[in-house]
């Protein structure tokens, strides 16, 4: 799809001519163009669905009913901005352009140069439609590490930040709060001594951070700009990023909707050992049990939700299993996000190991009281963490 107002700079001739070359026919690519051109009637004898002008009011309506398998500037001269990226960008669909002035400069701060093709494919329409038909992804395809606090996904999230193909920031948290994306409230959350500590070590000013805010309209745009630039900073190039931040499993179906190709690996932990753990308190300390059950149940309630609402885009995962049979679990996580699994990065995963425990610090009494506030929501649908199998 090619959006806008479509003229000999802004890629007429270049649109006109790949749709009608015999490779797009061969490749089976289809062509249409939300917007007009400075001759509709010839695009329409090339091939190309004109689907005529719109507004923006309703431009990112028109973009999720019609579903683009990618976005196509095929502007030829270096815009100062180019407008027609923003809305394709806000909703993490696949694009491609020229490397070129503007929509290059754009795409590359996002993080998103796996289409930025060279412009000398402007006179080349078989070439062009080559790299078009190529496999797409959304480039900003991430996936999101949820579960309940303690439960071991700070473990997981180094293990596959140490995947060649894979990147993660530090926890983030644009996704936990309730209050609406740029009020007072949202804005104060974000300032708080541990999240400026946490943007240090991703290597983002303040100021920058700030700066990002400012123009953000959204969690999902904000989200996606600071994933990018944390890639720029650490210098991990074009690598997938994803997100761990246990909190955000309030904001999970925020976020399926904002991310669409995104998948969810909901690590679970026992709930004896989470609440023991938020007894002993080395991270996060609560020592009425009913408080730390409320972070593992809803928690869980949560990440049941999701998946009864998005079965083929969770995948719910045991800790004890990642502990004692980590090269298995590891594998099939890798299979359900679509990595590879390579020998090398599999060489250094520790050995399995038994799952740590401080069921000690809460009295037979507590546990009870644990187990019998839990056995809900350990009841999943797909039998992945049921009460005749946990420890």
């Amino acid at each position: 799809m090619v959006l806008g107002a479509i003229n000999t700079a802004k890629g007429y001739e270049v649109l006109r001519r790949v749709a009608a070359c015999p490779a797009s026919a061969e490749l089976g690519l289809s062509f249409s163009l939300l917007g007009y051109s400075q001759d509709d009637d010839a695009l329409r004898e090339a091939g190309v669905q004109v689907l005529g002008r719109y507004d923006d009011a309703s431009l990112g309506r028109r973009l999720r009913a019609l579903a683009p398998d990618l976005v196509f500037i095929p502007s030829i001269w270096p815009e100062t901005y180019c407008y027609a990226l923003s809305e394709p960008m806000r909703q993490g669909l696949a694009l491609a352009a020229f490397d070129l002035g503007a929509p290059a400069a754009r795409l590359r701060q996002a993080g998103q140069t796996a289409r930025l093709l060279p412009l000398a494919l402007a006179d080349q329409p078989d070439a062009l439609a080559a790299a078009l038909a190529g496999p797409v992804t959304a480039p900003n395809s991430p996936f999101f590490i949820i579960g309940s606090v303690r439960s071991g996904t700070t473990w997981l999230r180094d293990l596959l930040r140490s995947h060649p193909n894979l990147a993660c920031p530090e926890e983030t948290h644009f996704y936990r709060w309730a209050e609406p994306f740029g009020s007072p409230e949202f804005r104060r959350q974000l300032q708080s001594a541990t999240l400026q500590k946490h943007r240090k070590i991703d290597g983002i000013p303040e100021s920058e951070f700030q700066r990002l805010l400012a123009l953000a309209r959204s969690r999902a745009e904000l989200m996606r700009w600071y994933a990018a630039r944390f890639l720029t900073e650490q210098g991990l190039g074009e690598r997938r990023w994803f997100d761990k931040t246990p909190q955000n499993i309030y904001g999970a179906a925020m976020m399926a909707t904002d991310f669409a190709e995104a998948r969810f690996i909901h690590l679970v932990r026992h709930p004896l050992d989470v609440v023991a753990s938020l007894r002993e308190g080395k991270v996060l300390k609560l020592d009425r049990v009913v408080d730390a059950c409320a972070y593992w149940n809803e928690a869980m309630q949560l990440a049941n939700a999701l998946a009864r609402a998005c079965p083929n885009r969770v995948l719910t995962l045991r800790y004890e299993d990642l502990l004692t049979q980590p090269i298995p679990s590891l594998t099939r996580l890798l299979q359900f996000i679509d990595e590879p699994a390579p020998a090398t990065w599999l060489a250094q995963i520790p050995e399995p190991q038994s799952p740590p425990s401080r069921r000690h610090l809460l009295t037979p009494d507590e546990q009870e009281q644990v187990m019998a506030w839990s056995a809900a929501c350990l009841q999943t649908e797909d039998g992945a963490y049921t009460l005749d199998t946990v420890p």
